[in-house]
C-alpha cells in the first residue's frame, strides 16, 4: 500500500510540471483526502456489504471565463467490501486502484469567493492489487482495468492563496471487473476535501 501511495503523489508531481508550461495562471492543483463507503455489486456479488476505506491523491482545475469548467484528479483509491459466504465467514476484499476521475465542472456564481458546483464525469482505473483476508492475494480473479461513472456536488472556498474544496460523490462502476462469469461491479461513495494552489489574480477573473 506504501508504494501505491508513493506512485500515485510521482505521478501528481509528473502532472503539475507537464501543465504549468501550457498556463499556470489558468490552473489551481493540490492535495487530495477522501473516505470511500465501498461495496462489490452485480450477480457475482450477492454476498457483499458495504466497508469503509480510503482515498489519496491530488486533483487538479482548469478556469476559464465562464461557468463550466473542467478537472481532474489522480488518485490511490481503495475499494471493494466485506463478504459473507454462505457458512456465514466474513471476509474482506480490498482492491487497490490508480483512479483518474475526469470531471466536468459546473459553478453556480463565478465571481464569489464561495461557490457551489456539481460535477460529473468517467474515472478510469487501474488495478494494483486485490486482497482477501482469508484468501490471500486473489489479484488473478480481478481485471486490470475498470470505468466508472461519477456525479457529485461540492463547494469550493477561496482562503487567501488557496481554495478549499469539500465534495461529495458516487461512483458506480460501469465495467465488469471479475475475470469470471457471473458479472461484479465497483460501487463507492466517497466524501473529499482538498486544498489547491495557484494564481489568485487569475480566479479573480475566473470561477474562483
Amino acid at each position: 500500500m506504501n508504494k501505491s501511495i508513493i506512485y500515485t503523489f510521482f505521478l501528481g508531481i509528473c502532472l503539475v510540471g507537464s501543465v504549468q508550461h501550457i498556463n499556470a495562471q489558468s490552473f489551481t492543483m493540490g492535495p487530495k483526502l477522501g473516505g470511500n463507503i465501498k461495496d462489490l455489486q452485480g450477480k457475482g456479488a450477492t454476498n457483499y456489504n458495504v466497508l469503509p476505506d480510503f482515498n489519496v491523491g491530488f486533483s487538479w482545475n482548469y478556469t476559464g471565463n465562464s461557468s463550466l469548467n473542467f478537472g481532474g484528479e489522480i488518485l490511490y483509491s481503495r475499494q471493494g467490501g466485506r463478504l459473507r459466504n454462505t457458512i456465514k465467514v466474513t471476509s474482506r476484499t480490498t482492491l487497490n486502484y490508480i483512479a483518474v476521475p475526469l470531471l466536468l465542472k459546473y459553478y453556480f456564481w463565478s465571481r464569489t469567493r464561495s461557490t457551489p458546483f456539481f460535477f460529473a464525469g468517467p474515472q478510469f482505473s487501474y488495478l494494483l492489487g486485490a486482497h482477501n483476508s482469508l484468501a490471500g492475494n486473489i489479484t488473478p480473479q480481478f481485471k486490470k482495468t475498470d470505468v466508472s461513472a461519477i456525479l457529485g456536488f461540492g463547494i469550493r472556498m477561496q482562503l487567501e492563496k488557496i481554495w478549499w474544496v469539500v465534495d461529495a460523490r458516487v461512483a458506480p462502476g460501469i465495467t465488469n471487473i471479475s475475470q469470471a462469469e457471473p458479472t461484479v461491479r465497483n460501487s463507492v461513495v466517497s466524501v473529499n476535501t482538498s486544498f489547491e494552489f495557484g494564481s489568485k489574480k487569475r480566479a479573480r477573473r475566473g470561477l474562483h
